[in-house]
């Protein structure tokens, strides 16, 4: 693989300093193509352009690589849509003998700048984060990767370059923590890592601890309006001196911040429907998980965490209470866990997202 001839480029998410899971992982995938000697570039509406690189970098908890080029705009985002377009088009053309790779995460942008593809040696990779196939925009793509296995199953069946994106989110060497061993206590601290939309099932998870009063929970992650939601539901369940905030943590803070925790809980529901990103950071961190079974679970985590019905009180209850009382069962499956989030680690990703561009280059 001549990593020289090959040029990532990427139109980011909506602002650089938003604290979204996407918003983040989309910055950082460009990092570690850059990390991986992939030269690099992204173009970023900054809610704060002021702020520069370095805050950015203070801001995710990580250093850039040299071999990333990040543009940030103004605040506008009109006028930093036609900037970020124009400065995304200059670069490819002025590289068109390399071999340049776009990634774009809207279907709208796949339509804009597919007439590239006549003019330089492009390649545009779709990244359907959503739970629509945009049928015309994944035609127009070299390459589409979808993170709802119903969308996977749609467009499978008409076009030959669409992939299940179950490997999508390149985990920094930092996540990866040893094994920790579950054992019997009085007390057990569960743990949850991400944003608190309401289908990522926080009120479910709040509300079942009045039937657990044994077990206390950290929230790592949202934002204040979204603590102050969840806060009010505990307190409204009579169990808030016994959920704890952190609000938004830097990706780098995570383990300290979690290592405290026996237990990682992920209660969506059934609206979550695409492949949520702290699946894989759940899986680096060597802790035993508890999930609601959906299907955008499964697909990555196979049989390795615990499952229950979504919204089902009885079957969290009760594969929480079979967690904690069959530990050598659940520290087998935690270190298996452990083991297969190696997949996930950025250098493997980022390999196996090159050889999937390669091969239909």
């Amino acid at each position: 693989m001549d990593l020289g001839r090959i040029k990532v480029y990427r139109l980011g998410p909506i602002a650089a300093f938003d604290k979204s899971a996407h918003s983040v992982s989309q910055i950082l995938f460009s990092n570690y193509f850059a990390r991986f000697g992939v030269e690099s570039f992204i173009y970023l509406r900054s809610l704060e352009p002021e702020r520069g690189v370095e805050q950015l970098e203070e801001f995710l908890g990580v250093k850039f690589s040299e071999n990333l080029r990040v543009f940030t705009t103004v605040k506008h985002k009109g006028i930093s849509t036609a900037i970020n377009f124009s400065r995304l088009v200059r670069d490819v053309l002025k590289n068109r003998n390399s071999l340049n790779v776009i990634f774009l995460s809207k279907a709208s942008h796949v339509l804009q700048l597919r007439w590239l593809k006549r003019v330089a040696n492009v390649r545009i990779v779709f990244e359907n984060h959503q739970t629509k196939p945009f049928t015309e925009a994944a035609a127009s793509s070299d390459l589409n990767y979808v993170v709802c296995p119903e969308v996977y199953r749609e467009l499978s069946k008409e076009l030959p370059h669409v992939k299940l994106w179950n490997y999508h989110y390149p985990l920094g060497d930092f996540l990866f923590q040893p094994v920790k061993r579950l054992r019997e206590k009085e007390r057990y601290l569960l743990g949850y890592l991400g944003s608190l939309l309401p289908e990522k099932g926080l009120a479910f998870l709040v509300s079942a601890l009045k039937r657990l009063p044994e077990f206390d929970l950290l929230v790592v992650g949202g934002n204040e309006r979204q603590v102050s939601e969840v806060r009010i539901i505990a307190e409204r369940e009579g169990v808030s001196v016994r959920v704890r905030f952190t609000g938004f943590v830097p990706q780098r803070e995570i383990p300290r911040v979690l290592s405290g925790v026996d237990i990682m809980v992920a209660p969506f529901t059934q609206e979550q429907r695409t492949i949520p990103l702290k699946v894989y950071e759940y899986m680096a961190l060597g802790k035993p998980v508890i999930s609601s079974g959906i299907e955008a679970v499964r697909v990555v985590a196979g049989d390795l965490f615990g499952y229950f019905s979504p919204g089902s009180t009885e079957e969290f209850v009760s594969v929480l209470r079979s967690t904690v009382k069959r530990v050598d069962e659940t520290n087998r499956k935690t270190e298996a866990m452990r083991r297969k989030a190696e997949s996930f680690r950025w250098s493997n990703v980022i390999k196996r997202v090159l050889d999937d561009v390669l091969e239909v280059s």
